[in-house]
């Protein structure tokens, strides 16, 4: 059988009915050391271990060994789960990357207990800390919070609708407070107020003169109003709706790009796009300031998280990548241009070849990011050793070393064709 193709569903054993065993081997040992010797497992392993004994699931299940192993996982590299792109598959995969970074590893197709009841094609909005957020690709309700390695998952309610809207949604951690939120920005049109905007678009889409900002809190699995979004505007898109990680959370804050302000009907394309953030424990938005030399004032850049930071990936037509990374918060002089990367072609079949000097989109299902001269790469995270590991558009997974310069293709058995990486740290954490 191709280990590549096989499914793999968790579900909690039945314990109805089993009989009492002997403790033994770890079992016997103080909690402190058990603990210490499973959070030091992968979670696939932790995961085997719930199937077998009583002792050991029950010892899987505490909150201090979860805390533990989320936080020894962090430190080493992530798993990676893949959304397949086909349009007539609704899949999950998944690969734990080892330390070293070897070849060959197994990707494994993930079950998604509730597929069948979406209406639409899957789409992973936000991983964080070891659960994820899914809705269809135009980002609709229901929404799902979801834990891919022990099937547990929580169905939202319904929020407030609108006639027409457009919405932006992302999931995170209040670390503040300890809870799990997921924040729903709507901007829409009020047909009571006479100030309809059919005629303004932004990236293909309409730009609604009023917002809304909701907010779900997770646990109550309850929607509130706060108000409406402070700047009339819209976010910059460097795609479409279902883009990866056009709004993130990173340390307690969602970040995404907004620009392009709509006034006398139109929208100004040359609008310097701003950084914002939103903070999850006192619900605020806030301008997050850019580099003084100018680098980030241009529609050339995707924003992400590299080493706990805030970056921003810098696009150039020389077909160059520039690394740039806030090392404190808000602290204009914190952003470091820390290293450059030769985003050379991969063998990516695009058709028609672009003039020189032409920057342009290249929108592929729900996968959509900056494209220079036909090629596309994406900066996914910083993997244990220091490199870089990056997605490129045609399917291929790399790494690249800044101290060298070097790229090295990843070769992982079992791959989809076409498919969005999203950075999962695999835990058993849940929302309670």
């Amino acid at each position: 059988m191709d280990t590549s193709t096989i499914a793999i569903s968790f579900s909690e054993p039945d314990e109805r009915h089993a009989p009492r065993e002997p403790r033994k081997g770890i079992e016997n040992l103080p909690v402190e050391i058990s603990h210490k010797i499973l959070a030091s497992l992968p979670v696939l392993h932790l995961v085997q271990c719930r199937y077998v004994s009583r002792a050991l699931r029950q010892l899987s299940h505490e909150v201090s060994l979860l805390n533990m192993h989320l936080t020894r996982i962090g430190k080493k590299n992530p798993s990676l789960i893949f959304h397949c792109l086909d349009s007539t598959v609704n899949k999950l995969h998944f690969v734990e990357l080892s330390d070293p970074i070897c070849d060959n590893k197994t990707v494994y197709e993930v079950d998604i207990p509730f597929r069948t009841v979406m209406p639409d094609k899957v789409h992973i909005l936000d991983s964080c800390n070891g659960l994820v957020c899914i809705s269809d690709e135009f980002c609709r309700d229901p929404f799902y919070i979801y834990n891919p390695f022990t099937g547990r998952y929580k169905k939202l309610s319904k929020s407030k609708q609108f006639q027409k809207q457009t919405v932006e949604v992302g999931f995170g951690l209040d670390p503040i407070n300890n809870e799990y939120k997921l924040i729903k920005m709507v901007y829409y049109d009020d047909p009571c107020t006479g100030l309809l905007s059919q005629n303004v678009f932004t990236c293909g889409f309409p730009s609604y003169p009023h917002s809304e900002v909701q907010v779900c809190d997770i646990v109550s699995n309850s929607w509130r109003s706060i108000g409406s979004i402070p700047w009339h505007s819209r976010r910059h898109s460097t795609g479409h709706f279902g883009s990866p990680h056009d709004i993130f959370c990173l340390n307690g804050r969602l970040y995404w790009l907004m620009g392009s302000e709509a006034q006398y009907g139109y929208i100004d394309i040359n609008c310097v796009p701003r950084i914002i953030s939103f903070n999850l424990s006192d619900e605020e938005f806030q301008v997050v300031k850019k580099p003084a030399c100018g680098s980030l004032n241009k529609h050339n850049y995707l924003l992400l998280a590299l080493g706990g930071c805030l970056s921003a990936a810098v696009y150039s037509n020389d077909g160059k990548v520039e690394m740039w990374i806030m090392k404190e918060y808000n602290v204009q002089e914190s952003w470091i241009k820390e290293f450059v990367i030769e985003a050379s072609p991969r063998n990516i079949d695009v058709g028609v070849q672009p003039s020189p000097n032409v920057t342009f989109f290249y929108v592929h299902g729900i996968w959509a990011t900056r494209v220079l001269h036909g090629y596309a790469v994406r900066a996914l995270c910083f993997l244990k050793n220091g490199d870089v590991l990056l997605e490129y558009k045609d399917g291929k997974l790399a790494s690249y070393d800044p101290q060298n310069g070097e790229i090295t293709d990843l070769k992982l058995q079992g791959l989809p064709t076409r498919f969005n990486t999203v950075v999962h740290v695999g835990s058993l954490n849940w929302i309670e």
